[in-house]
């Protein structure tokens, strides 16, 4: 016999311990702001032309943008002959069909089209290409534009330039089939860098105003671009924390604690049919101790993963090639990756202590337990395999190259080897920190 709870749920029912907890955040109609944590959150970029918006190669972002936008005034200029000739608007069916639909030149969607019925012009916008993270481990070039994005959402209030810093934490969104997850950033989040990204900033930014810096002296610092930064952690939130606690509590403090409790297994997966259901919420810790404990993981954690790229490099070991791989056959770059690197076969599974990295290099002795680091839906090691690679779009045949940013970038042919070793480190670094998590009572009261 089916019994629904409160919620209408009939099958995987919440957990009502859940309930307890604090909102991360709430945007219901009717929702009070002293039971939120954080004053405002975003979810992550839709382009809805990613093909064209996003790209390893600086440069390379560059033309292709400026390509579609002369492609686009250009059909801008032969609606407009059109609809005069005809002397009426023109429907959105009819603009459809009248346009060149042609992928290879440019990517509709259903606000590029608006901008073409009112007659929009655009330009590249200098200051515009920024970095991004595209996938979890995956640096890329993004073009950011309210024009040639389908939905910024708030990111401009999170990253209103390219040298606006801050610190986003990024969970999987509501109706997610993954097992729940959470990956921090420094840039940009692309909408599926976790399912469906919902995004908490540590800061959020506005223009500067008079106020800012009257009479009586600055109440606030404005940086070089005319931004004012601030705390995106409510003031009820911190108060709340500190009477659990009994000591004082920053707003860094709360933000570091929030992303240590969601590494925390039982988190997840007491959590699992919530979590599904609506977005996260954030126990209050049993004493100043248990909250100093999980804000020093949570920091060590957001640290680890923001700056992966720097991480120690694992001593991984090599079955065929190495860091110097032998010239016979190597071409002019042995480190250079063209298809997806892969694992070989060992009998009908997958032999996962060894990477087939390309033709010249085959990485072996890869202990088992990195791959128990899961980042939305996948091991983070997998997610290097899988996007350091050359791809090109079916529609538009654009070539997205992360060898280029090996060379451009980061400056080192190496580069998606090295990434390799230090994801590999960046995976057993997490599991060591989140197994010496504490014990926790709502974890238990869960259960």
């Amino acid at each position: 016999e089916l019994k629904p709870d409160q919620h209408h749920d009939w099958l995987n029912q919440r957990d009502p311990h859940f309930a307890r907890f604090m909102a991360l955040g709430d945007k219901s109609k009717g929702a009070r702001p002293d039971e939120r944590i954080f004053e405002n959150y975003t979810r992550g970029l839709i382009t809805s032309r990613d093909a064209w918006c996003y790209n390893f190669s600086r440069s390379s972002l560059r033309d292709t943008i400026q390509a579609m936008i002369r492609f686009y005034n250009h059909e801008r200029d032969r609606l407009q002959e059109q609809i005069a000739a005809g002397a009426r608007r023109l429907s959105a069916t009819e603009i459809t069909h009248l346009i060149d639909n042609d992928s290879r030149k440019i990517n509709w969607s259903v606000n590029l089209k608006q901008d073409l019925s009112r007659n929009r012009t655009f330009g590249i916008e200098e200051g515009r290409i920024m970095e991004t993270q595209y996938r979890p481990f995956t640096r890329m070039y993004l073009y950011f534009s309210r024009r040639l994005n389908e939905r910024v959402s708030q990111l401009p209030k999170l990253f209103p330039h390219a040298q606006a810093e801050n610190r986003v934490i990024c969970v999987t969104a509501i109706g997610a089939t993954r097992p729940f997850s959470t990956f921090m950033v420094n840039a940009i989040p692309d909408f599926q860098l976790m399912f469906n990204s919902q995004c908490f900033p540590l800061w959020l930014y506005r223009e500067a105003e008079a106020k800012d810096g009257g009479l009586f002296g600055n109440t606030a610092e404005t940086d070089g671009h005319g931004y004012v930064r601030y705390s995106a952690i409510s003031d009820a939130a911190i108060s709340k924390f500190a009477a659990a606690t009994g000591t004082p509590v920053t707003a860094d403090d709360l933000f570091y604690y929030i992303y240590g409790v969601l590494h925390v297994p039982a988190y997840g997966t007491k959590f699992a049919a919530n979590l599904k259901k609506e977005l996260p919420r954030i126990p209050l810790p049993d004493g100043a101790e248990q909250f100093c404990a999980l804000t020093e993981a949570g920091r060590e954690l957001a640290d680890l993963h923001i700056n992966y790229e720097f991480a120690e490099q694992w001593p991984i070991q090599f079955e065929k090639g190495g860091w110097e791989p032998a010239e016979s056959g190597s071409a002019n770059n042995p480190y250079r990756v063209g298809k997806p690197m892969r694992h070989p076969r060992k009998g009908k599974a997958k032999d996962l202590t060894r990477i087939l990295y390309n033709e010249h290099i085959t990485v072996c002795g890869i202990l088992e337990e990195a791959y128990e680091y899961m980042v939305n839906g996948k091991p983070a090691i997998a997610w290097v395999m899988e996007r350091q690679c050359v791809r090109t779009d079916k529609k538009s045949g654009i070539v997205n190259d992360a060898n280029i940013f090996a060379l451009e970038t980061m400056g080192d042919a190496a580069y998606p080897l090295k990434l390799l070793a230090r994801i590999i480190s960046v995976s057993m670094k997490t599991l060591a920190i989140v197994r010496a998590l504490p014990e926790l009572s709502w974890a238990k009261a869960a259960e």
